[in-house]
């Protein structure tokens, strides 16, 4: 796609799914921020996941990617609205938590209640 953009960066916020009807169905719209991991002043984008639930199970706070995203100008009642929507998440690296130890009890052959 000629005006397809990319950023990337690690994912700092995921919005509550925004659910609705429409003409053709229930519509889910998820935004997602995304913040550069370098330089002296990371910028941000936010993109609108709308009806991209298998994109949106790819990625979760933290994970560094790539955002393949159209940027899009629509009218509505004389007022002008723009909005960067989805196409992809790409090279999605989550970052593996910390397994915590178990604490040792006094005798590890007792229940712990």
């Amino acid at each position: 796609m000629a005006n397809q953009m990319k950023f990337s960066g690690k994912v700092t916020a995921i919005s509550e799914p925004l659910i609705g009807e429409g003409k053709k169905g229930t519509w889910e719209s998820v935004t997602v921020v995304v913040t550069e991991t370098e330089g002296e002043y990371p910028q941000s984008i936010a993109v609108e996941c709308f009806n991209k639930k298998t994109e949106l199970e790819k990625i979760a706070i933290g994970a560094t990617c790539d955002v393949y995203f159209n940027m899009e100008a629509s009218e509505y009642k004389g007022k002008i609205y723009g909005k960067n929507k989805l196409w992809k998440f790409d090279n999605v690296e989550i970052p593996q938590r910390e397994q915590q130890q178990p604490v040792a009890s006094a005798n590890d052959n007792e229940p712990p209640f």
